[in-house]
């Protein structure tokens, strides 16, 4: 239930996909250097849209001048900016891993959830469209649509992060 720490994870999640992706390229063969390239502009993509409203929430909350008004505007609640800007940074996140899930060679299973992990694409890009409210940082009493949705991308996403420092351990180890 604060927003500060969830603010400031997401911030540095941004960070970490763009470094991901970088790292990725040093492993990755010439034939597929094209779907590396595509993985980093996506992930650079992503951290830019939600590195700008983590990083204006983070500043909103510290200063916490606003009225309720003026908050809604930048928070992540269906239907103000933010939301869909977030969301929007999410889909690249989803077509990052897409490439990487094209990029890497063996590793059934963490091309597995990079697929899984992908396929959130189509709901991230609808759901600002759909006629549905929640939110994930400060649900509404009664409301667990928003936390089920992040623990569900959690599932998914946390083991992507965990089986790709294991990839690239090992393909350190290959290469000396």
């Amino acid at each position: 239930n604060n927003p500060m720490v969830y603010f400031i994870t997401c911030l540095f999640l941004a960070m970490s996909v763009v470094m991901m992706s970088i790292s990725l390229k040093s492993f990755i063969g010439i034939r597929k250097k094209v779907l590396a390239e595509c993985a980093v502009l996506f992930g650079a993509m992503y951290a830019i849209l939600v590195s700008m409203v983590y990083y204006t929430q983070i500043a909103i909350v510290l200063k916490g001048t606003l009225s309720t008004d003026l908050l809604m505007i930048v928070s992540d609640i269906p239907g103000s900016v933010f939301f869909y800007i977030d969301m929007f940074g999410y889909c690249f996140l989803c077509l990052a891993t897409l490439f990487i899930a094209f990029a890497i060679e063996g590793n059934k299973l963490l091309r597995g959830f990079l697929f899984a992990h992908s396929a959130i694409f189509v709901p991230t890009f609808l759901l600002p469209f759909m006629p549905i409210a929640f939110s994930t940082v400060q649900p509404a009493a009664g409301e667990v649509s928003g936390p089920l949705i992040l623990v569900l991308w959690c599932a998914i996403f946390v083991p992507v992060c965990l089986l790709l420092a294991r990839y690239f351990s090992r393909q350190q180890t290959a290469t000396g």
